[in-house]
């Protein structure tokens, strides 16, 4: 697997690296690298105290949910899908709606990316799993 990885930067990402810039050759490459590091690392650091029917309700929840950049927090997009429908899904899962969703409403942005993180890395195990 080839270890270069390109992407086009958004509006608000370009602004973000600009700001964030201590590269003498200016190059927005290695500054986000650099933060893209830090943020995992952050991410690895992290510890939520999640049952597993929590977890599990989570992942049903966002069953095919295509989580993006963030326009919402990400703590706030997981707390609109439980609102919408984990109390419906809350039952298959053991009914525990009303401790997860106290929790998620008090979960900052980096526990909500988190979260959204392991969810999606949940859901990539998936479907590597069934090819």
């Amino acid at each position: 697997m080839e270890n270069r990885i390109m992407f086009r930067a958004g509006v608000n990402l370009l602004k973000a690296l600009q700001e964030r810039n201590s590269n003498d050759d200016g190059s927005l490459s290695q500054t986000a690298k650099r933060d893209l590091s830090r943020y995992y690392a952050l991410l690895d650091s992290i510890s939520i105290d999640l049952t597993e029917a929590e977890f599990n309700l989570l992942c049903d929840l966002c069953n095919g949910t295509m989580f993006g950049e963030f326009e919402l927090s990400p703590a706030k997009c997981l707390v609109a899908e439980l609102l919408s429908g984990g109390k419906a899904l809350a039952s298959k899962w053991g009914g525990h709606y009303n401790q997860l969703l106290a929790k998620a409403q008090n979960w900052n942005n980096l526990e909500g990316a988190f979260v959204v993180d392991s969810i999606e890395r949940f859901w990539r195990a998936k479907c590597t799993e069934c090819q």
